[in-house]
C-alpha cells in the first residue's frame, strides 16, 4: 500500500505528474495451475459477486505452487481472469527467473512480497492505547475511499455500496454498512469491524475477507462483528 504523497511536482511545460496513491487490490493465491480449475472456481466466486470482480484489477501469487508458472501457463491464467472481466496486473511475492520472464511476457507488473504476519509487541494493549481515533459524521458515498491510518475509525452514518473505508485498527459504523470495510489493513489481525446493520459488499480484517451479497438477508437489523479467529474470518452478532 502506497501513501497519498506527491513524489515529483510538474512544471507548466510538463504533461504529467507522479503521484503515490491507496488501493485496494485483490490477491489471487494460486495453489494449482490446471487453467481448466481455475476457470471453474472463477465461474463460481464470480456468479457469488459479479459486481465485485467486474473490471477488477487482480495481482497473481504463486508461492504456493510447487513451481512457478511457464509463460504459456500464466497467459492461460490471464485469459481465464480476462474472460470474467477480471484484469490482472500483476504478480507478488519471491520472484524466480522463470516467474520474471513469464511477467515480462504477459506485460505484468511486480510487486513485492506481502507482509500479512502480526507484528509482535511486548505487552497486550487496549485499542484505545494503540490507536488513535478517526470520526467521520456524514454519510460515506459512492466512490468514496476513507482510510485511517493508523487510527481506529468511526462512522456515525452508514456507508453506501460502492464506498471503501478503512482503517488501521478496528472499525466502527453507527449505520448500515452497504460497502467495503477493510480492518487492520497493516496486519493487525486483532483488529474488528462492528456496525448496526450488515450488508456489505466486502469485509476485511488483515488482508482475509469475505464476499457476500446476501449479508442483509443472514443477519438482518442485526448488530454484527467481524474478526479473525485462528486466521479464520468470523461473522457473529453483538
Amino acid at each position: 500500500m502506497q501513501t497519498d504523497e506527491a513524489v515529483m511536482r510538474p512544471s507548466t511545460k510538463d504533461a504529467f505528474q507522479l503521484k503515490g496513491s491507496l488501493f485496494t487490490l485483490t490477491i489471487m493465491q494460486v495453489v494449482d495451475l490446471n487453467c481448466d480449475k481455475i476457470s471453474i472456481q472463477l465461474d463460481n466466486v464470480v456468479a457469488g459477486a459479479p459486481n465485485f470482480f467486474q473490471q477488477a484489477p487482480m495481482v497473481l501469487d504463486f508461492n504456493h505452487c510447487k513451481q512457478p508458472p511457464t509463460t504459456q501457463q500464466l497467459s492461460s491464467i490471464c485469459d481465464a481472469l480476462q474472460k470474467h472481466n477480471i484484469s490482472p496486473i500483476g504478480i507478488c511475492g519471491d520472484h524466480s527467473d522463470i516467474l520474471r520472464q513469464a511477467a515480462a511476457e504477459n506485460h505484468l507488473a511486480l510487486f513485492p512480497k506481502q507482509k500479512t504476519e502480526k507484528s509482535p509487541s511486548p505487552a497486550k494493549t487496549d485499542a484505545s492505547t494503540r490507536y488513535k481515533t478517526r470520526l467521520i459524521t456524514q454519510p460515506v458515498r459512492s466512490g468514496q475511499q476513507i482510510y485511517a491510518k493508523d487510527a481506529d475509525l468511526i462512522v456515525t452514518a452508514s456507508v453506501s455500496n460502492g464506498a471503501e473505508i478503512l482503517a488501521d485498527g478496528n472499525i466502527h459504523i453507527y449505520g448500515t454498512l452497504k460497502g467495503r470495510a477493510l480492518a487492520g489493513v497493516g496486519g493487525d489481525q486483532d483488529a474488528r469491524i462492528f456496525c448496526q446493520q450488515l450488508e456489505a459488499e466486502l469485509v476485511s480484517i488483515a488482508g482475509l475477507y469475505q464476499l457476500n451479497e446476501d449479508f442483509a438477508q443472514k443477519y438482518p437489523n442485526k448488530n454484527m462483528q467481524i474478526y479473525l479467529d485462528n486466521e479464520r474470518l468470523c461473522i457473529s452478532e453483538l
